[in-house]
């Protein structure tokens, strides 16, 4: 049989990967459109235009299937469209103009003109702004189709601190706004970097890192961020305490032992500028801070979900 409604069933659910699903779907359509079609035949329609009309009312069979799939059929949906855009204003505004001046800074002091410096700061920008908002977006439309569904029913609850006041989304804001730019001043320094010599621009991190250790703090970098989500939506318990710790120390322990074996600046960087033996004091000052960052991080990620607990078990302590 190759039937308007064989065809509909068809286009429906051919898209859908689990088997049970894909029958399920297929028989409650199957019902709907003969129940539609018996309606319209009661009418007087005869049966061709019956099942004509009814899939036409139905409409789009792959907007139908999404509908009963409840999946999304849009990059960003409404529930996080303002959070997105706000993070993407900021991270681009914040760090397109840090880049372009770096940018252009570079190309003063290597003795560009005014066009060079010019157009190398405002090429720069650009391209920072294309990074930051592509993983932004990336970022957004994963978790528009991974995190679970609530209810979107608003109340009083969902308002926010007044100023002065702890805000969680504050908090997440700042740390996806961060990450973004991490991200971006990452890729970006290896394919717009503004160090320019013989065979072409000239990349600040050392190329021979890219894999795996660059790969695996890219990984760790979009870690953070859903971790970052899973504290806004849960806050500060044990165990997201206990995973911060785990990111924490692992970004550590990719990052410490190549800066103290001085091996992530790139050397034809190095070479170029003329910073033989000069790097070696910049990579202990940054390894230091980096263990004293994730220590603190450690330490206050347990320390929050510690005061937490004890706030919730003095409100139950509390007799109605």
């Amino acid at each position: 049989m190759n039937t308007l409604t064989d065809r509909y069933v068809h286009a429906a659910t051919r898209f859908v990967q689990e088997p049970t699903e894909r029958e399920e779907l297929g028989l409650e359509l199957r019902e709907r459109i003969e129940d539609t079609v018996a309606a319209l035949i009661a009418e007087g329609h005869d049966a061709a235009g019956a099942e004509r009309q009814a899939l036409t009312e139905l409409g789009d069979p792959l907007l139908l299937s999404a509908e009963y799939r409840q999946r999304p059929t849009h990059l960003i949906g409404p529930r996080y469209f303002y959070t997105y855009l706000r993070i993407l204003l900021i991270a681009v505004s914040t760090s397109a103009p840090v880049v372009g001046l770096i940018t252009a800074l570079a190309q003063l002091s290597a003795g560009g003109d005014a066009g060079d410096v010019i157009g190398g700061g405002i090429a720069s920008m650009f391209s920072v702004a294309v990074h930051v908002g592509f993983w932004t977006t990336f970022v957004f439309a994963v978790l528009e189709r991974v995190a679970p569904q609530v209810s979107d029913t608003w109340n009083p609850d969902m308002l926010p601190q007044t100023p002065g006041g702890s805000s969680r989304r504050a908090d997440l804001i700042a740390t996806l706004v961060a990450l973004a730019v991490a991200t971006a001043a990452l890729l970006w320094q290896h394919v717009g970097s503004p160090f320019i010599g013989d065979e072409g621009r000239i990349a600040m991190i050392n190329p021979d890192l890219w894999s795996p250790w660059l790969a695996i703090i890219l990984v760790l970098l979009a870690a953070e961020g859903v971790q970052a989500v899973s504290v806004y939506r849960r806050g500060w318990t044990w165990a997201t305490a206990s995973t911060s710790a785990v990111l924490a120390l692992a970004f550590a322990a990719v990052t410490l032992p190549l800066l103290l074996q001085h091996q992530v600046l790139n050397p034809e960087l190095i070479a170029h500028l003329g910073w033989e033996g000069r790097t070696e004091v910049g990579d202990t000052i940054a390894a230091v801070t980096i263990a004293v960052i994730t220590l603190w991080e450690v330490v206050a990620g347990f320390v929050r979900a510690a005061r937490r607990r004890g706030v919730q078990e003095g409100q139950q302590a509390v007799p109605a």
